[in-house]
């Protein structure tokens, strides 16, 4: 049977920023109204901003392409752990993406995965990789 665990003041807090880390480069990816401002939130939320931007910049434009004008993300099943010095931490979560697009047709899909973070020199966290977590 499933369990949830206890989580510290400090790792609630980690967790709440991978969630807006999260929140942030889907919403670009997806809605961003440029490929500045797409470039910009990758920036925000990357480690290695260049590569991931080459990486999904066709995906952006496939999504321009349907012109989605709503989005909802909800995250859930989370599970947090972190070294010990939580310079890095692993977040695993199933993210449900629900997009509507100009003629109100919606498109869903979710994923659970293992995004992994590390601390920046500036204290914040961003995302270093993200993998597929089979269930």
């Amino acid at each position: 049977m499933f369990s949830e665990k206890e989580y510290t003041e400090e790792e609630k807090k980690l967790m709440a920023e991978a969630k807006e880390v999260i929140k942030e480069f889907n919403y670009s990816l997806y809605m961003a109204e440029s490929e500045e401002e797409l470039r910009k939130s990758i920036q925000n939320t990357w480690i290695d901003a260049d590569n991931v931007y080459d990486s999904i910049i066709d995906t952006y434009h496939e999504a321009k392409a349907r012109d989605f004008k709503d989005m909802e993300i909800d995250i859930s099943e989370e599970l947090f752990v972190a070294n010990e010095d939580m310079s890095r931490f692993t977040y695993t979560a199933k993210v449900d993406i629900t997009l509507t697009d100009k003629d109100e047709d919606p498109y869903h899909y979710d994923h659970k995965n293992e995004y992994q973070f590390k601390k920046t020199e500036d204290g914040k966290y961003k995302l270093e990789k993200i993998g597929k977590k089979d269930d």
